[in-house]
């Protein structure tokens, strides 16, 4: 610490050079154990400190930054995204055949509060939005359909179903970090599984799920304990099956909540109409059903993503529904997404995996040949390539949020990109969906005013943490009110340590002092 207090006092003196800056931020991290790579640039591009910003690292959730910019050059931040409820026949009292809920990459089925506020923002317990299914349930209703004689289908063939990155860890399917993905999402794609411990010792766990549809079945060896012990709790999904095993102890009147990836998001949001339908007392005389589009066949995923690509982006204000293949059943009902930067907002702030991915997908149905993983990829590639003009040997990602453990990018990859999109009319919308430093999102509690008070506010930035790999890359405010734009990637540190969080800190710290 006395090293770091040093070189803060260092840089903050008059004279205090770039090459100087670049001669400390490599002492800073001679050191340590992990690699260490970083890019500094001035807001147009012109070089200020490149340290080891040639060599490849993970990138964990600063793959976003590849897939919202790409997302926001070619769509416009206003683009929108739909789900539409269609019926086989025109709308009466009994409906012959299926009522389909067909899928468009549309995130925000769910009963997520948007705009983004930060939590120092969010009212206090205040109720959680209805999830917009049952608007669509109502519009049922409001038809004066009472009788369905077929399936109630939950349909995401808008791009191959392609639910899990190849490259993604086997643990991350379980989970929200890695639920899975489908142009049919619902509530991000996860259910909330609550245990609670009574008051009777050695008894099992009651337990309840939200949403509340029947979807995994329980088997509960967890315990209620008397002694005190921390809630020691885990839940074992393997992929695919709907059993939850429960395992461990909880204290006696408490209760512990984790979160569980839905395995077909499709089928469960069927089923969740279906028995919405049947509340508002509608007959369904089928079953609640998912149609999945098979993943085609093609060359490998590297042949795929860099084939060439012509780009341009979407005429602005016109919803995909009108440009794409018209609708030929009838439609009963649609949802309209938030806007794109309202999502992006989003995604950027908590590193919301799910909508980086469906963003992917979305860009590889519009401008590729299919949704497919690896042409959404292409589109990326291509687009970064040709648009940030970015080195094609200085990236490669394998997905659209950075939970793959094979994407590779270079520092100087990310400032080059964010110089590109500085020059963008939607900039500073983007900027401001980057987490904040010491004010929301990933960011709100470093640069927060107790170690570096001069920071908070001042960085705008996104965060990434993939097994023992960070990364912190955006725009920074400095001494003298200048822009930088900045990419610190770091590699194998030891894991379960946050020294190398704390270092990345302070060499922002020293940027911003000594520009």
């Amino acid at each position: 610490m006395r090293k770091l207090v040093l070189l803060a006092l260092l840089a903050a003196t008059p004279g205090f050079s770039q090459t100087s800056l670049c001669a400390q931020l490599q002492a800073l991290t001679q050191d340590s154990q992990s690699r260490w790579g970083i890019s500094v640039t001035t807001l147009d591009g012109a070089p200020v400190c490149q340290l080891n910003s040639a060599q490849l690292f993970r990138p964990a959730s600063n793959a976003k930054l590849f897939t919202t910019i790409t997302a926001l050059s070619l769509f416009g931040p206003q683009q929108v995204f739909e789900t539409d409820l269609v019926a086989d026949r025109q709308p009466a009292p009994t409906l012959e055949g299926n009522l389909t809920l067909r899928g468009g990459g549309d995130a925000y089925l769910s009963e997520r509060s948007m705009p983004y506020k930060p939590p120092s923002e969010a009212a206090p317990r205040a109720p959680k939005p209805r999830n917009p299914i049952e608007d669509l349930a109502d519009a049922v209703a409001a038809t004066g359909i009472r009788h369905v004689t077929g399936d109630i289908v939950g349909e995401d063939t808008i791009w191959p179903y392609e639910p899990y990155v190849p490259s993604w860890e086997l643990e991350d399917a379980t989970d929200s970090d890695g639920a899975p993905v489908s142009a049919l999402s619902i509530d991000d794609n996860t259910v909330a599984l609550t245990l609670t411990a009574g008051s009777d010792p050695a008894s099992f766990l009651g337990f309840t799920f939200h949403p509340e549809e029947p979807y995994y079945r329980v088997e509960m060896q967890a315990k209620a304990v008397a002694d005190g012990r921390p809630a020691q709790v885990r839940l074992d999904k393997r992929p695919g099956s709907r059993w939850v095993e429960v395992y461990g102890t909880l204290p006696l009147g408490k209760s512990y909540t984790d979160e569980l990836s839905i395995d077909d998001p499709a089928l469960f949001a069927a089923q969740t109409l279906k028995s919405l339908l049947e509340s508002r007392e509608i007959v369904i005389d089928g079953r609640a059903r998912a149609e999945h589009r098979p993943p085609n066949v093609s060359e490998s995923f590297l042949i795929q993503i860099n084939q060439p690509l012509t780009l341009r982006p979407m005429p602005q204000g016109v919803p995909l529904s009108k440009i794409n293949q018209p609708q030929l059943l009838p439609v009963i009902a649609r949802h309209v997404s938030p806007s794109l930067i309202e999502d992006v907002t989003l995604t950027l702030k908590v590193s919301q995996n799910l909508h980086a991915e469906l963003l992917l997908h979305l860009l590889g149905q519009q401008f590729a040949e299919q949704g497919s993983i690896a042409q959404g990829a292409r589109v990326i590639r291509q687009f970064v390539i040709q648009a940030a003009h970015v080195a094609a040997g200085d990236f490669l990602l394998y997905d659209g949020s950075g939970l793959s453990s094979h994407d590779l990018v270079t520092p100087r990859s990310i400032t080059q990109l964010l110089v590109y999109a500085a020059t963008e009319a939607w900039f500073p919308q983007f900027k401001a969906a980057l987490p904040i430093g010491g004010v929301d999102g990933s960011l709100q509690s470093r640069f927060s005013g107790q170690d570096e008070p001069q920071l908070k506010g001042m960085v705008f930035a996104k965060t990434g943490s993939l097994g023992e790999s960070r990364a912190l890359s955006g725009y920074l405010t400095c001494a003298t009110g200048h822009t930088l734009v900045f990419s610190i990637l770091e590699d194998n540190h030891l894991p379960g340590s946050t020294a190398d969080r704390t270092l990345m800190d302070h060499i922002v710290a020293l940027i911003a002092a000594a520009n």
